[in-house]
């Protein structure tokens, strides 16, 4: 047995196994669907001290297995505590956790009814980029899953294949010294992460498998990330942006730089950045000409405010993590913090190089992954309002460790013993919040039976309001759904007069969101009308108003 791997494999599994079995035996008997707002660290703080106890079981057999174990049974270690968490809420919760879960879903449901995708604005995303969605109708026509579990345990899956992609992305640009910190801190600080059933769930994982393609040898290896890059070039057009510009910016600055040092060895082997340029321009101005149309009219009308992105990214921060923030301060500020101290040891790790280039390397191919996201997050604040600004935030995280954790492990023991210590803390800290927000999220028993009486029991015209689930189940819907928002400051008498009969529902889950976004005003608006017009369901949480129309 080699001496770097000091404790046999089965101690380890049979420890991680009972860690696992004492977290799922800790979940019978819990249907969890509702997470009170003011509920400490969200759905964490709902759950039986028996899955913390599996979860303490598992991770010290993690750490005993970083440290002596090989490399599959640390692997497997590392997966078991991550899938476990990420799929508590699969445990839990009895429905999907998250609402887009049953939005997208429904787009795939369209497709297994129909045949095709509808050129219609609900349909917008998937018919813009369906590869997805494509992908997804043909596991349900030849699976014919239950819905409601497939949703349910769908995140299992999407955190597996995550890391299984993650591991193998450190793998490839951190040296033996240090790669399994840099993995652990990695893919546990990353509370930015989403498995919930869409294309971002496994976005993430393919633009970091194609990097781990393109830097290996061969044809095989280069075909394969053409093809990952085209699949995600139809499915995730925001992911495509990072791992494009990433890749576009690492060849010029290397052609750039072997003009310029002429002695400097040749590079080994060039990325295809103009075959990737040319399917997304293709696709961007054929397969998704109406999304990209749309997208470059928004985006010229915002460059005019480009002198007010300070207060954007002001703004936008003040609406996370100020006293307003509906889950109080401490929780955003723990995720602010924490990319600040990454962002500090990122800066120690790239000046230690700076002057010792001779005797550390760090991931030069990959540095652009670190500086536009860097550049994305406020551009985003000004154009989009901040929807998006977490995918950089994703790709930051992920990709800073990899300039400081093997940077400062190769120091003195005291210094690197020290950096452990204090990254293991703030990895903690992070991933405590990693659900503080689940009560917008969460569905019910309520939410699915005011699904299926909107489906069934009033004209299928239109609904305003209400987060419920999409009917991805028996016939599905066919009214047309508007929230508040959209419709404001339209009376209900002058929408039932425009547009005929409709219903409007009303509901704690939207009057959270409506809180969140500081236009509470607009929710009140709609529902100090219901006395004026015939409420026609109420189950306790959701209640339902219909219109005549005039």
């Amino acid at each position: 047995m080699n001496n770097e791997y000091r404790v046999r494999p089965l101690p380890l599994y049979l420890l991680t196994l009972v860690g696992l079995a004492i977290c799922i035996v800790s979940s019978y008997g819990y249907s969890i669907q509702h997470i009170p707002v003011s509920e400490s660290f969200g759905l964490f703080g709902m759950l039986p001290v028996g899955f913390w106890i599996g979860i303490g079981v598992m991770t010290l057999s993690l750490v005993i297995g970083a440290f002596t174990a090989s490399e599959r049974v640390f692997f497997i270690q590392a997966m078991a505590v991550f899938v476990t968490l990420w799929g508590s809420t699969a445990l839990f919760q009895t429905y999907p956790a998250v609402w887009d879960s049953y939005m997208h879903y429904n787009s795939s449901f369209e497709i297994v009814s129909t045949g095709f995708i509808p050129d219609d604005p609900d349909y917008s995303y998937a018919y813009n980029y369906p590869g997805f969605f494509a992908f997804a109708a043909t596991f349900s026509t030849i699976a014919d899953p239950n819905v409601i579990e497939f949703l349910r345990f769908y995140p299992v899956f999407a955190a597996a294949f995550t890391l299984v992609a993650i591991y193998l992305f450190i793998r490839t640009y951190v040296p033996a010294t240090g790669y399994r910190v840099a993995f652990l801190v990695a893919a546990f600080v990353n509370v930015w992460l989403q498995f919930n059933f869409s294309p971002q769930s496994v976005g993430l994982a393919i633009g970091l498998l194609i990097f781990v393609c393109l830097e290996r040898q061969g044809t095989v290896w280069k075909g394969t990330a053409v093809a990952l890059f085209a699949f995600l070039t139809v499915s995730h057009p925001t992911t495509v942006l990072f791992v494009l510009s990433a890749v576009v910016v690492k060849e010029i600055l290397s052609r750039i730089y072997h003009r310029v040092k002429t002695t400097a060895p040749p590079a080994n082997g060039h990325w295809p950045a103009a075959l990737f340029l040319i399917i997304w321009i293709l696709w961007s101005l054929v397969g998704a000409a109406e999304f990209t149309l749309n997208l470059t009219q928004f985006v010229l009308g915002q460059v005019q405010y480009l002198g007010f992105m300070d207060q954007a990214v002001q703004n936008q921060y003040e609406m996370r993590t100020g006293t307003e923030n509906i889950f109080g301060t401490l929780y955003p500020q723990i995720r602010t913090f924490t990319i600040l101290l990454f962002g500090l040891l990122t800066l120690i790790g790239l000046l230690i190089y700076v002057f010792n280039r001779k005797k550390i390397s760090i991931p030069k191919h990959i540095l652009p992954l670190l500086f536009i996201p860097a550049l994305a997050i406020p551009l985003d604040a000004l154009f989009f309002n901040g929807q998006i600004y977490d995918r950089g935030i994703l790709y930051l995280m992920l990709v800073a460790p990899l300039f400081f954790i093997p940077t400062l492990l190769r120091k003195k023991k005291i210094t690197a013993a020290l950096t452990t210590i204090l990254v293991a803390g703030i990895v903690v800290s992070c991933a405590s919040t990693m659900f503080y927000q689940q009560s917008l999220y969460t569905s019910s028993a309520e939410s699915i039976a005011a699904s299926d009486y909107l489906s069934e029991e009033v004209p299928q015209t239109y609904v305003i309001g209400g987060y419920y689930p999409y009917k991805d189940w028996g016939d599905g819907e066919s009214y047309q759904r508007l929230q508040f928002s959209a419709t404001y400051p339209t009376t209900v008498l002058e929408m039932a007069s425009s547009s005929g009969s409709g219903s409007y529902l009303f509901d704690d889950t939207t009057e959270l969101w409506y809180k969140q976004w500081g236009i509470e005003d607009r929710y009140d608006f709609y529902l100090n009308q219901e006395i004026m017009n015939s409420k026609v369901y109420d189950n306790g949480r959701y209640q339902v108003m219909f219109v005549r129309g005039t």
